[in-house]
């Protein structure tokens, strides 16, 4: 099987390029520390103040396995923190979806 994990958020009004910046410099350093490849997507049609990353994984323990060694990455939650002000409050969404 593979599953692949989506993150969604909102950016903050006036934020659009701080957003797409850390969207992509947290990808590219995800993509560094976890050897998955990161995609960042925003929608074409609906809200268009949402950026989306996606990974795939061929199983939900190498899932956790990436999210282990990232929630322990000191850059990773640095990152997080300073980026914080470029999203809306609570607006982020996960989703895991399973390839059949």
């Amino acid at each position: 099987n593979m599953f692949t994990y989506i993150r969604t958020n909102s950016m903050a009004p006036g934020k659009w390029a701080q957003a797409m910046t850390f969207a992509h410099d947290v990808a590219r350093h995800m993509n560094a520390l976890l050897g998955v490849d990161v995609e960042v997507s925003v929608p074409i049609g609906g809200d268009p103040n949402q950026v989306a990353w996606t990974v795939r994984y061929e199983s939900l323990a190498a899932m956790q396995a990436a999210s282990d060694k990232l929630m322990s990455d000191a850059k990773y939650r640095e990152m997080m923190v300073r980026a914080a002000d470029c999203f809306m409050p609570a607006a982020g969404r996960d989703a895991l979806w399973r390839r059949v």
